[in-house]
């Protein structure tokens, strides 16, 4: 009997040993594993017995000082953290989550694809004219909102828009001619937009406006700075380094006509 138990112990110090093994090759590839994946590399080569040892494997490590900073750091975390719990445990990891509500999200996009205002939104895009890359950069530099463009002639023929009275022009290079006049879509009026084009970025969910503020608020203690301003219709915002606010890292502007939960 006391052989027996001998044998057990020394069946798990090997286990054990092998298990911290694994962990630091996976760390020496500069690998940083999710929890679920460390469990599932454990099981893999060592053994579906060995998962067990895991925790105890990362204790050891822990207290090994030979370990650069970069490794101990990652160690602490996967103790700390639950996740190593909930691996253990059986609980689904959160990229199984993501993959299914991509999954989710791609088969809604091909029923969409089917529907009549998906129809509606390409054939409208379809008819404008592709200019040069170079004029696109032009017209990106006079307007960095804009979103579709087209000259006089264009958005009455091939859309039944007509330009505002007071439409602003926009330069770009023509063949056999130095340059030639184009306007933005908000420029134009007429003929209605595909209702797709309209609405892409509205929302009708939940909504609480705590949450909006917590966001902004958040995203400036990281140094990104929210701006709420008047794009074009169909430009609901971006987000940018930002280059010339030298206490900001990153900007995100918001086209301010959006509704709140928008």
């Amino acid at each position: 009997m006391t052989d027996q138990l001998a044998l057990i112990e020394i069946t798990e110090k090997e286990q054990l040993d092998q298990v911290e093994k694994l962990i630091i090759e996976i760390i020496e590839q500069r690998r940083q594993p999710s929890a679920w994946e460390l469990v599932q590399e454990v099981e893999k080569q060592v053994g579906v017995l060995a998962r067990w040892i895991i925790m105890p494997a990362l204790r050891s490590l822990e207290k090994r000082k030979e370990l650069t900073s970069l490794r101990q750091s990652y160690i602490k975390y996967l103790l700390e953290s639950k996740d190593i719990t909930l691996a253990l445990i059986g609980t689904d990891s959160p990229s199984r989550e993501i993959v299914r509500n991509i999954d989710e999200l791609v088969h809604r996009s091909l029923r969409h694809k089917g529907t009549k205002q998906f129809r509606e939104m390409i054939d409208f895009m379809a008819r404008f004219r592709e200019y040069a890359p170079y004029n696109n950069m032009l017209v990106r530099i006079q307007d960095p909102t804009c979103s579709f463009y087209a000259t006089m002639k264009d958005w009455k023929k091939r859309f039944g828009r007509n330009l505002k009275e007071d439409a602003r022009p926009m330069l770009i290079l023509a063949p056999k001619h130095p340059v030639m006049l184009v306007y933005a879509l908000d420029q134009t009026e007429g003929q209605p937009l595909p209702e797709k084009l309209q609405n892409f970025a509205r929302y009708n969910g939940e909504f609480q406006q705590d949450w909006l503020d917590k966001v902004i608020e958040n995203a400036a203690h990281y140094r990104i700075k929210v701006d709420f301003k008047k794009l074009s219709s169909t430009n609901a915002g971006f987000a940018t380094f930002s280059r010339e606010l030298h206490d900001w890292k990153m900007r995100i502007a918001i086209h301010d006509e959006l509704d709140k939960p928008s």
